[in-house]
């Protein structure tokens, strides 16, 4: 029983990023090696925006194509060099624990998050950008990149540590929106 639940763990980790390289049109640009290249960063701070701003700037091919590439890298990244092992340990013990389901998802809010960044980078770097959009942009990203700040916000708005999913909820909530609003700039100022 235990096997099938790590198995269930994995499946919800690491479904997600096998089927946005599949079914994205990654595969016809050659773009596994891009993205295994990436695989040696993994926290994202504003020294890995510019490590990303070098690396969309060397990818070719379409904007689109860039984003899915540089962002899939480093969530990748991010989930093999910081779930891989706890989930791996953790989830073939004799009990089930609710946290491993918590870092699966995690997991996936995450390469949300990696994604809603490459996009904001991108988006930063284009020329032909309208200067009154610039501005939100730069905020989404220094919110993007300050998010790992939200559980110690949390903490002292509800004046205690948030429970899992109480965090799991907000980060998912403020990924979310910050790519909801990232996808909006760059559909109505870049394709049209």
């Amino acid at each position: 029983m235990t096997f099938f639940h790590f198995g269930n763990c994995l499946a919800l980790a690491y479904g997600p990023y096998f089927l946005t390289y599949k079914y994205s049109g990654m595969t016809e640009y050659g773009a596994f090696w891009k993205c295994v290249q990436e695989l040696v960063k993994t926290t994202v701070d504003f020294g890995d925006v510019m490590g990303m701003s070098v690396v969309l700037s060397r990818v070719p091919g379409a904007g689109h194509i860039k984003v899915l590439i540089t962002g899939l890298g480093w969530a990748a990244a991010d989930l093999l060099l910081t779930r891989a092992l706890p989930l791996w340990v953790g989830a073939r013990g004799l009990e089930f624990d609710w946290k491993y389901i918590q870092i699966s998802l995690d997991a996936n809010i995450s390469l949300v998050h990696h994604l809603n960044l490459a996009l904001l980078v991108w988006l930063w770097w284009r020329v032909d950008l309208a200067p009154p959009v610039r501005p939100i942009a730069a905020v989404l990203l220094a919110g993007c990149v300050y998010r790992p700040l939200l559980p110690q916000v949390l903490a002292l708005l509800l004046g205690s540590q948030p429970a899992g999913f109480t965090l799991l909820a907000a980060n998912a909530t403020t990924t979310l929106c910050t790519a909801l609003i990232a996808s909006h700039m760059f559909i109505t100022h870049t394709c049209g």
